[in-house]
């Protein structure tokens, strides 16, 4: 019978990258923004924002659904994956999500260097920063929750 977990780990790889395409483009558009002297701060950037999220959102539906039908596989299973199958999907789902956190710090550091330095506009990136980590960091977490419930 097939692996879930493999469908675990196109849903993760679906999610991270989309989302960190999510994030690189609305860095680049708070950079613009720098570009042309216009002050960084949450309240001015609200726009931008809303589009991020809802970028987010289109991009996370897939994933989702994936995710929905790996959970279905996980009831049909007759007997429970043994370590050393699950080991590989969970250590390609961890490697997914390194390379995101690191391709958003990158991104991220990119921007505060192009940026005036200013307290509240590199307050304002950092939260970015840290909202999409957090983004980025749902979908494999369930993915490994659901490949550590196929093990027991």
């Amino acid at each position: 019978m097939f692996n879930p977990s493999w469908i675990f780990v196109a849903a993760s790889l679906m999610a991270v990258v989309g989302i960190v395409f999510c994030f690189k483009k609305f860095m680049n558009d708070i950079q613009r923004k720098m570009d042309n002297k216009t002050p960084i701060r949450a309240d001015a950037i609200q726009k931008e924002n809303s589009r991020f999220f809802i970028s987010v959102a289109i991009v996370e539906i897939i994933p989702v659904i994936l995710i929905v039908i790996g959970f279905l596989m996980i009831e049909s299973l007759s007997e429970a994956l043994s370590g050393t199958e699950a080991a590989l999907p969970l250590i390609i789902i961890a490697t997914i999500f390194i390379f995101g956190v690191i391709n958003m710090a990158l991104t991220s550091k990119e921007t505060l260097a192009a940026g005036t330095g200013e307290n509240e506009e590199k307050q304002t990136i950092s939260n970015f920063t840290f909202i999409g980590i957090a983004l980025t960091s749902s979908i494999p977490i369930i993915s490994v929750i659901a490949t550590f419930m196929m093990t027991s």
